[in-house]
């Protein structure tokens, strides 16, 4: 027997497991359930929109749903304007009369102006107090911004950065930004000063050669030659003091070459395998012969730490490298002062 839907009026022949049944299709089905139960279905949907409506993701993708709309259908959008417009009129020229142009005074410089009729409530006088005050509020946004700014006008004006350059080279203004930016940032500036006297090691030598037979440099270099012979003593241990029969044994000890590289030095230097500043002492166990270049880069650094620095890669100094005695004389310093603490 045909029936017909209640919903779309359309006829149709039910099931012989449905023999009751009132739609054509499922569709039909539920809409005629959502068309029955409304009530229950509104009551729901007020729910959910209470508890989705202010997360920031749902507002996101009403906007964009709403921009896509009104770009499909942009005459409708006139049309819903145009009777907002209409409906409205007495609200519409109630706010227009609390935008009368007037004077303003300056949100960054207090200083008094007249907005434009296109921008009656501007808060700021000018661009530049704007863009201040926007940097003022976003700092790190606006870093990145002005960083990008300078990487692409640097890459579009090489030649007009470096005669800029050379007047600031001349003028001396270059020398005062660079003081104030490594007072700013002294750990960036150790670390760019490292690589970039890596790059070239000879020539950074001979710079500092030519520093120090200028005046400033002979005194710099006396003050600094004073303060490291003061905390040498100062930091002598009591108990191991450096006797000029300890001088005499070590080089005989290491055949008076440089236990790390293997030179045969001009000058003889002695270095303390556990430094002075790490609790090192001035006994026999940790002192041992090295040129003057590989005293001053391992300084008070450990071992293990210093054979990874740029300065062991450039000599080729590694851990079989080195000489053996090392390794026995520092097993029996960490040894010996364990004694001392137990004690």
């Amino acid at each position: 027997m045909l029936r017909n839907c209640k919903f779309c009026g359309n006829s149709f022949e039910p099931s012989i497991k449905h023999p009751n049944q009132n739609s054509c299709n499922r569709t039909c089905s539920r809409k005629l359930y959502y068309k029955n139960n409304i009530k229950i279905f509104k009551k729901k949907f007020k729910e959910r929109y209470e508890k989705v409506k202010h997360y920031p993701r749902y507002k996101e993708k009403v906007r964009i749903n709403q921009k896509n709309w009104s770009v499909q259908n942009p005459e409708r959008v006139k049309e819903i304007n145009r009777k907002y417009k209409e409906n409205h009129k007495n609200e519409i020229l109630a706010k227009l009369r609390k935008y009368e142009l007037r004077e303003n005074a300056c949100v960054f410089c207090n200083t008094k102006f007249m907005p434009d009729r296109n921008h009656p409530m501007a808060k700021c006088c000018s661009q530049k107090c704007r863009t201040k005050l926007w940097a003022k509020n976003y700092p790190e946004k606006f870093k990145q911004i002005n960083i990008e700014k300078s990487k692409r006008y640097r890459e579009r004006h090489p030649e007009k950065i470096k005669e800029q350059s050379k007047k600031s080279v001349e003028s001396g203004r270059a020398n005062k930004n660079q003081k104030v930016w490594r007072e700013r940032h002294l750990e960036k500036a150790k670390e760019l000063r490292k690589k970039q006297y890596w790059k070239n090691p000879e020539r950074e030598r001979e710079k500092v050669k030519e520093w120090r037979q200028t005046e400033a440099g002979k005194l710099s270099h006396r003050a600094d030659s004073k303060r490291r012979q003061y905390t040498r003593k100062s930091k002598l241990a009591n108990d191991f003091p450096l006797t000029r029969k300890k001088q005499d044994y070590i080089p005989y000890r290491d055949n008076n070459t440089c236990v790390y590289c293997h030179v045969e030095p001009n000058i003889v230097t002695l270095d303390h395998i556990i430094a002075q500043e790490n609790k090192g002492n001035n006994s026999v166990n940790n002192l041992v012969v090295s040129c003057r270049y590989c005293n001053a880069s391992k300084q008070d650094k450990q071992l293990e730490i210093w054979l990874k620095s740029d300065y062991c890669k450039l000599k080729g100094i590694t851990k079989e490298s080195i000489n053996p005695i090392v390794w026995n004389l520092l097993v029996k310093q960490k040894n010996q002062v364990k004694l001392v603490q137990k004690e």
